[in-house]
């Protein structure tokens, strides 16, 4: 943990876990690190109402329904799976030029069928 807190900058860092022996809470605090059991989590979370938040944004339970009705939807054509997963995850990847180069070449052959 101290590692990655060092390697993303962070200023500061925190474990949930399922218990908090003494042994936990020693390491953690040597290593500056705040512990807390889960109990402790689900209290703070009540206190700051996140459960009217949980359904927002790109991780929340409506669209990773809606997610998996379009994956069983576009496997039903090679290239519209091809599509899917190219648009839901390697555009990232390649280089602006060639994203919009396959982008393109992926419309164009969704525009035949």
């Amino acid at each position: 943990m101290r590692g990655l807190l060092q390697l993303i900058g962070a200023e500061s860092g925190e474990v949930t876990a399922l218990g908090t022996s003494s042994a936990v809470r020693y390491v953690c605090r040597r290593l500056g690190i705040t512990v807390q059991h889960f109990d402790d989590l689900a209290a703070r979370a009540s206190r700051l109402h996140i459960d009217r938040f949980n359904d927002l944004g790109s991780q929340g339970e409506t669209i990773a329904l809606l997610r998996q009705d379009d994956q069983k939807f576009v496997k039903s054509d090679t290239t519209l799976e091809r599509g899917y997963w190219f648009l839901t995850s390697e555009v990232r990847f390649p280089e602006p030029f060639d994203a919009l180069t396959r982008t393109l070449g992926l419309v164009g052959g969704l525009a035949r069928r």
